[in-house]
């Protein structure tokens, strides 16, 4: 919550009013412009430093207006990523997302923010955000791929990851394919007979349905990241 201090102050036949969540008034000799227990009748009659203080009320009413002025434009896009703000003035935020079926390959599932700087600059965004429905790309040592690629490198059918026919095998359990952070959840039902990497190979693959072939790579591309 902001508080705003509201001051009004009076120079012979000027009266100045300030209302900014931000700004905070010294003048010489005074506590504070905002303090309401200060010496109204010494700042009116006292003359000894009324060009000083006049100066400093003129400098900080023009850095007021300087940081009401900053507009930094619209948030600078990020490739496959949505972007949400509501105001492009100081200290205004913008929150960063992949787009759905995008990995975020720096900060899985993370909402990055950007915010807007008094030199009327978005401040930097690290986020890459890759479709791998396309292609595959590894976090941690582990090779994420959804797409639904189901035959090898040699052109084999795949098994389907819930049958143990023609080849029994141990990649029964959903975590086995679960992608970190990603919007549409992996399974094992869902991943079909879809070239994965439940044993963290390093590569996608796939048990074949030929009985003398029990798996074999698949010809799945590399992200370009």
């Amino acid at each position: 919550m902001l508080t705003y201090l509201a001051t009004t102050v009076e120079f012979g036949t000027t009266t100045t009013h300030l209302r900014h969540p931000w700004t905070s008034i010294w003048l010489p000799g005074i506590r504070s412009v905002g303090n309401k227990d200060m010496d109204i009748e010494k700042l009116l009659n006292d003359n000894e430093n009324r060009e000083d203080r006049l100066g400093h009320m003129e400098t900080a009413l023009a850095n007021l207006t300087s940081v009401l002025t900053v507009d930094c434009g619209s948030p600078t896009p990020v490739e496959g990523t949505d972007v949400v703000y509501t105001s492009t003035g100081l200290h205004a935020i913008a929150s960063y997302r992949c787009e759905k079926g995008f990995y975020n390959t720096i900060h899985p599932g993370q909402r990055i923010m950007s915010v807007c700087e008094k030199d009327g600059f978005w401040t930097m965004v690290n986020e890459k955000c890759v479709n791998i429905s396309g292609c595959w790309t590894s976090h941690a040592g582990s090779v994420f791929y959804s797409g639904t690629r189901s035959t090898t490198k040699t052109g084999k059918v795949c098994q389907r990851w819930d049958s143990q026919e023609p080849h029994g095998h141990p990649n029964t359990n959903d975590m086995r394919f679960f992608i970190p952070g990603f919007d549409t959840p992996q399974t094992v039902t869902g991943s079909a007979n879809y070239c994965r990497d439940p044993d963290r190979t390093g590569s996608v693959w796939c048990y074949t349905t030929d009985q003398s072939t029990r798996w074999e790579r698949c010809d799945v591309p590399k992200c370009n990241i």
